[in-house]
């Protein structure tokens, strides 16, 4: 899936990048944080189903916080704050369940 989007946003091949890999790299973020992201939430909340946005979530960190190890893969630590914030959501959900 994802070298079909990075395809279809830029023909740009990895061995070819250049000057222009920053700007090739902008237009895959703000392809999955702007467009992508919020096309896979509506999907979800039209068919009542939960979604947890992770880039709003870590807007709450520090900067010294290290939540990635590269473009897409999590630290340890990183990993631990996507598991307390899916398991904060979860424990909320039950709550709301069982008061019913």
């Amino acid at each position: 899936i994802e070298k079909q989007m990075r395809n279809s946003i830029s023909p740009m091949r990895p061995g070819e990048w250049n000057e222009d890999k920053k700007q090739a790299m902008i237009l895959y973020r703000y392809f999955f944080d702007d467009y992508l992201s919020m096309k896979i939430k509506n999907n979800l909340l039209s068919k009542g189903k939960p979604y947890i946005d992770m880039n709003i979530e870590i807007t709450e960190l520090d900067s010294t916080f290290e939540f990635f190890v590269d473009y897409a893969h999590l630290t340890v630590a990183g990993n631990k704050y996507v598991s307390e914030k899916i398991g904060s959501y979860l424990l909320s959900k039950f709550k709301k369940d069982s008061t019913r």
